[in-house]
């Protein structure tokens, strides 16, 4: 805990007892939300508007221990924590002023709207000049246990002025696992122990700040990276005393450990930085990234085993993105292990594409040691369903030991659209028939091998003008072979289209369009059109799951 604070603490339980308001009270000094696994807490008092903390309530339920234990510190009154807003070269502290060290002698704006809640989260909005903040703070569901465990942290940044300004933000959270105050960090495959940036690939989707695997209290988790956080640029992991001082860049010294300077005991901090960029004159720049309950699936043995992995992913043709499992190994035997190895066994679907080797081997681990190793992998279409992750640690001389961990792997079935979905159109324009065009689009993008559709509607009201191949059936410019619309039953309204790909590359989102109708109005009236019989083949001649949906033309006298 703080040295500094220790002895204001114990005056106010002296003085003022720190007693509870009695009942039907109502604390105006804050504004809180709350559920079944944590408590937010923002300050509304004249000091440190807009400050915040958080801390468990139920936590983690296969953790007892992690009930009502700090997150961030600051309990009822939270001060350490702040945001740093930098407009052009000057770096202002968002909230109001304080009287202590958290941005203590830094520039501050005005508060324009105090800590609200409006719709389910809390608003508080600060002016700089031309520049408004709003800081929108509420849960989210995690992306590990998509349950209401984490905070969303969003910044919502405006330029009010009539010139372009350039922008930046910084976010310090000053962590804290249950009474420790100085729990090691862990980013992908490093503990970090000392004072350091973290940028690049570097920058993994979660980390963690916990003090023992095999005898944690509870887990605190950042999010980096997935969902609709905000990728910062780059993340400082430093004693609290370092940011505390220094509201937008802290000069590290070589070797800075987590100990503030004149103090005995870590102080483990966290901060955000996203970079200044131009944000034009009416324009509104959004930041959001995620702070709350992590949680390690583990297995207890002379090996103590944990694995973190997200709960779902999505595989998105060329738009998929990769994630990050990270596992740590604890030597909870009597002594030293020899020859451990680490093996990664993947479900089915994904791919490898960074970090660890999925087998690893330690010549030497010691007791009571922990070692990670993180992988980056990215799901490749060719499984949907649930797959399972197995750790598994072997060594020469100690029992080895193995863990499962479960993942959603969704693999969407593309869809054929007629779109628009639906139109409106007069009868005529500029006295001649309305031409209407209704393009067939595939999504999300894929390689196929050939594609047909029998397309279907009204001829009383609508009929095709001419059909033209979309940028699907074309590459680099080259018209692909094998093109045919077939409109021997246009009277009868259809008409049958079919193409083949077999030598292109899989498509991509600009190509998605696989043919345009032009249709031209005939009489009042409305017509389905309709998409039939729709077979989509890869390249082995296999036909591959397909919706269709359909559109309407509706025509007016």
């Amino acid at each position: 805990m703080r040295a500094s604070i220790t002895a204001t603490i114990t005056a106010l339980v002296l003085t003022l007892g720190l007693l509870a308001p009695p009942v039907g009270a109502q604390d105006t000094a804050i504004v809180s939300l709350e559920n079944e696994f944590i408590r937010l807490v923002v300050n509304n008092g004249d000091d440190e508007t807009g400050r915040f903390s958080i801390r468990t309530t139920g936590g983690d339920p296969a953790i007892p221990a992690s009930k009502d234990q700090h997150l961030i510190f600051g309990g009822n009154a939270p001060w350490t924590s702040y945001t740093t807003v930098r407009i052009g070269h000057d770096s202002y502290v968002f909230g109001g002023p304080t009287k202590r060290r958290a941005g203590l002698g830094a520039k501050y704006g005005t508060v324009a709207a105090r800590p609200a809640v409006k719709n389910g989260k809390i608003h508080t909005t600060c002016r700089f000049g031309d520049i408004e903040v709003t800081q929108e703070l509420g849960f989210a569901r995690s992306t590990v246990t998509r349950m209401l465990d984490t905070v969303g942290i969003t910044y919502r940044i405006t330029n009010t002025g009539q010139e372009p300004r350039t922008v930046g933000l910084r976010v310090t959270l000053d962590t804290m696992c249950g009474t420790n105050d100085g729990a090691p960090i862990r980013l992908g495959a490093r503990e970090i122990t000392g004072a350091g940036y973290a940028a690049g690939g570097d920058l993994v989707d979660r980390w963690f700040a916990f003090d023992d695997l095999a005898k944690k209290t509870v887990i605190s988790m950042g999010t980096l990276k997935g969902g609709a956080t905000t990728p910062p640029d780059r993340v400082l992991f430093a004693d609290w005393g370092s940011l505390a001082d220094e509201p937008w860049e802290v000069a590290l010294r070589a070797g800075q450990g987590f100990i503030r300077a004149g103090e005995l005991d870590p102080d483990t901090a966290a901060a955000m930085f996203w970079n200044p960029t131009v944000i034009d004159a009416g324009q509104t720049k959004v930041i959001t990234t995620y702070y709350g309950l992590g949680y390690i699936k583990d297995k207890e043995g002379k090996f103590t085993l944990g694995i973190d992995n997200p709960a779902e992913t999505t595989f998105e043709h060329e738009r998929t993105q990769p994630f990050t499992v990270t596992a740590f190994v604890k030597n909870s035997g009597d002594f030293d292990g020899r020859d451990v190895t680490v093996t990664l066994a993947l479900p089915r679907g994904l791919d490898l594409v960074g970090g660890n080797k999925l087998s690893e081997t330690y010549a030497a681990m010691k007791q009571d040691a922990t070692v990670q190793q993180s992988w980056t992998l990215k799901p490749n279409g060719k499984f949907n369903g649930t797959g399972t992750f197995k750790l598994a640690v072997t060594s020469a001389n100690i029992e080895g030991n193995a863990l499962e961990n479960g993942m959603q792997i969704h693999v969407p079935t593309m869809k054929l659209r007629a779109q628009p979905g639906a139109q409106q159109v007069p009868v005529k324009t500029n006295r001649l028939p309305t031409i209407i065009p209704i393009q067939l689009n595939l999504s999300p993008a894929e390689h196929f091998a050939g594609a047909r559709v029998v397309v279907t509607f009204d001829p009383a009201v609508v009929r095709p003008l001419n059909v033209t191949r979309g940028p699907g059936f074309m590459e680099e410019g080259r018209l692909l072979a094998g093109w045919d619309v077939d409109d021997t039953d246009i009277d009868h309204g259809q008409l049958v289209i079919s193409g083949l790909r077999t030598n292109a590359g899989p498509l991509t989102q600009a190509e998605i369009n696989l043919a345009v109708i032009a249709f031209r109005s005939v009489a009042p009236g409305t017509s389905a059109i309709t998409l039939r019989e729709a077979v989509l083949r890869d390249g082995a001649g296999n036909e591959t799951p397909l919706e269709v949906v359909g559109g309407e033309i509706t025509v007016t006298p």
